[in-house]
This record gives C-alpha cells, structure tokens and sequence, in this order.
C-alpha cells in the first residue's frame, strides 16, 4: 500500500451477515489504520468526533479516509466531509445505495472523491453528479463462507430472507407450494424463524435450489416513495451461496449477468411462470444443475473472496488517490437530507441517555432544536426500538397496535426437519 488509508467504519461481532466486517477486516489486514465510529462517536459526541478525526489524520499523517457506513446511518456532517476533502483523499462505501441513494447518499457523494458502490445500477447515477464512482462487488470471507465435502443435497428448494410484508416474495413462493413444490423457508416472519450463520451455510450447501428474490427494499427514509417497489438490484446473497457450492436460481435483476453468467453460473426467471418451470427441470436434471452450480462456485472463489478483491480495490483506489487534484464544490443540502440527518439525531441522543452521557445527548437535541425537522414515523420506531427494550410486552403492543401490520401467508408450512432452533 503505497498511501496510508484511515477506515472509518464499525465492526460488529454479533452481526448475522459479515459482509461489513469482512472488509474491516481486510482493510486492516493490507495495512489501513482503523476507527470504529460507534466507539468514537459514543465517546466523543459529534464535535468530538470531528476533532479526534482531524487530530488522528494529522497525528498520522494520513493520505486517505474511507468511510465505510451502515445503512440508515448519518454519522458525519456532509460539511465536515468536504473539510477534510481539502487535505485528503475521501472514499464513501454505501451499502444498499439502490435504497438510499435519493435520501441520503447523494448529497454525501458531493464531498467525496470516491464512491464505492456495491451495486452496479447506482454507478452512473453518481457519475451524472459529476463523481468518480467504481463497482465493489460484494465479497466474502471464504473461511466463513464455504462449500463441504460430500454435502447430501436433502432440501429440494429453500429461501433464506425476510417475508415479513414482501407481497412479491410471499406470492413467488406460494404459488411454487401451490403447484407441488417443497420449499423452506427462513428468515423473520417464517414458519422456521431465523437461522444462525452457522446453519445458514449449512442449508446453503444441502439445497438442491436456493432462491434469491431481487426486488429493492424501501427505505424507511423514503417509504412514502412506493414507485421504489418496482426497482431490483443484485443481491450479496449470489456471492454467499455460491461459495458454499449451492445452485442459485434469482429473480432477474439488470446487472446480474455482470456477476454470474446466466445459464451455466446461475439461472433466473422473471415471473411466477417461469420460477415454477424451472424449479420443476432443476429438480428433474441434477447432473446439469450441479454442473451450474460448480461453475458459480468456481466463479465465485475467483471473484468474490474478500481476500482477493480488497487488495484490488486498494491498488484502485490509490490510482485516484495519486493524480486527484482538490477542487471546491458546491454543496446542495435540501429539507429532505435535512429531515433525515435530524432525526438520526434522536436515535443518537437515545442512546448517549442510555450510556448516561447528558451532555453529548443535550448536543444533538440542539441540533434538532435549531433545524426543526423531524421524521415522526423514525422518531416512533426509534424510541419503540431502543427505549423500549426493557419492556418487552409494551414493546410487542406498540408494534401491534401501532406498527405496520405483516401481510400475507405461506400458503402450506414447509416440513419439520429443518427448522432452526437458533437465535431470532
């Protein structure tokens, strides 16, 4: 590594999906300093936050920031990041960006001289800004993320995913029950519940048919936005399965065919018919199904081991480090990053109450005070989630009477072998 690179993110232990912390952890492991942000940030408040920052970049005389970010969150101020764009190189990662990109990541790639995207639908989108942008594709721990010797194939089909009022994927998978096909289904709001990594993987590498749905996940930031239920992206979970050996048959997503080769890495349908006809012939013609799925196993050890393809992105990354030329931009702030960026405020003044830190809670209830925006609907969930905790039962009734009601059904329960008695 020829710059020195500062990583700004959180690594989270008890995380299900490692995707996050996989690239922690190879960021530290090619030689990237690292600041967890929950850590900083709880400790220090904002301003405190942009102090240790700019005094930990002088201190060691770092070349580059990568913020890495978790989805929902505003931690830094868009201002504070061009501040620092003027003495350093500045890269954000944003997850999930087909979600976010109109609430929240556009207006924080104005003060960034990298996008880093996991998508590649977003790409030009951030490009029409006027921002260099490059494709991440999601990339795994291959020692977490693993095919076994000699795995029985003794699930014909299984979906792995939230259900939990995901009307496209409830109709999917009922009208496959309803014509005779066996599936198990995992995840919130299923008969089985949520599975362990551990299982996950397990289940993974015994189906015959692993499902991947690809519809976009609203943001809660942007839920009012319902024409959002028509857009799809590529999902992580291609990569996940297909490093533990399993045969992948996604709902088409435009992109997808730049990650797997259609057809001999994975397959894809486009509507319930043909999901059901090709369920039907991928049950019935094992030899070319387990053909498919070792040439996607094969990809995807080459492609998508973190391992890999951070030391990739770091020798990227450090090309536009080296011929970056600083010029000021204009930043455009609107009521609508304001909005959100204000009521993320709550959530973090919740918990600087929780951790009996007034002060640095009274500092971000300022910053609502002065703006005067809020989200309510946030606001709600957000003291539901984190105030609540201690109160379960109270918790379980605000949710019922107040929350979002779970819509739809699977049609037939899927068989007792594999449920999951693990965490939920």
């Amino acid at each position: 590594m020829q710059n020195k690179i500062l990583l700004f993110s959180h690594l989270d232990p008890t995380a299900r999906n490692d995707l996050g912390n996989g690239y922690v952890r190879e960021f530290i492991r090619n030689g990237a300093l690292f600041l967890d942000h929950d850590e900083i940030y709880f400790k220090y408040g904002n301003k405190g936050t942009e102090k240790y920052i700019e005094e930990f970049i002088d201190k060691n005389r770092i070349t580059a920031l990568v913020h890495l970010e978790q989805p929902y969150a505003f931690h830094l101020r868009v201002e504070f990041l061009e501040k620092l764009r003027r003495k350093v190189f500045v890269a954000i990662m944003f997850a999930d960006s087909d979600s976010h990109f109109e609430v929240r990541d556009r207006y924080y790639a104005q003060a960034t001289d990298l996008v880093i995207a996991f998508n590649s639908s977003v790409i030009g989108e951030f490009k029409r800004m006027g921002v260099n942008s490059v494709l991440f594709p999601c990339s795994y721990d291959t020692k977490r993320y693993f095919r076994k010797k000699n795995a029985r194939k003794d699930v014909e089909v299984a979906f792995v995913g939230l259900i939990v009022g995901k009307m496209d994927r409830l109709s999917y998978i009922n009208h496959l029950l309803a014509n005779g096909i066996g599936v198990e289904v995992f995840g919130q709001g299923s008969p089985n519940g949520m599975l362990s990594p551990e299982k996950m993987i397990d289940l993974f590498n015994r189906t015959k048919i692993n499902l991947n749905f690809s519809a976009v996940a609203p943001s809660m930031m942007g839920r009012n936005a319902r024409i959002q239920l028509r857009y799809r992206q590529t999902k992580g979970r291609l990569a996940e399965t297909a490093l533990c050996g399993g045969f992948v048959l996604s709902e088409y997503a435009a992109g997808i065919e730049e990650l797997f080769e259609v057809g001999r890495e994975l397959d894809v349908f486009y509507d319930k018919g043909e999901l059901l006809a090709k369920a039907r012939y991928y049950l019935e013609h094992e030899r070319e199904r387990e053909a498919i799925a070792e040439n996607g196993y094969r990809r995807a050890v080459r492609d998508y081991d973190v391992e890999l393809t951070m030391p990739k992105l770091i020798e990227e990354m450090e090309r536009f480090i080296d011929r970056k030329t600083y010029r000021c931009t204009e930043l455009y702030i609107d009521e609508v990053f304001t909005t959100n960026y204000m009521t993320y405020r709550v959530l973090l003044a919740i918990r600087f109450i929780k951790l009996l830190k007034f002060s640095l809670a009274f500092e971000e209830l300022k910053m609502v005070l002065r703006n005067r925006r809020l989200d309510f609907y946030q606001v709600y969930r957000f003291v539901v989630e984190e105030v609540l905790d201690e109160f379960p039962r109270l918790k379980s009734w605000l949710k019922t009477v107040f929350g979002r009601k779970p819509k739809g059904v699977i049609a037939a329960p899927p068989p007792k072998k594999l449920r999951d008695g693990g965490k939920t």
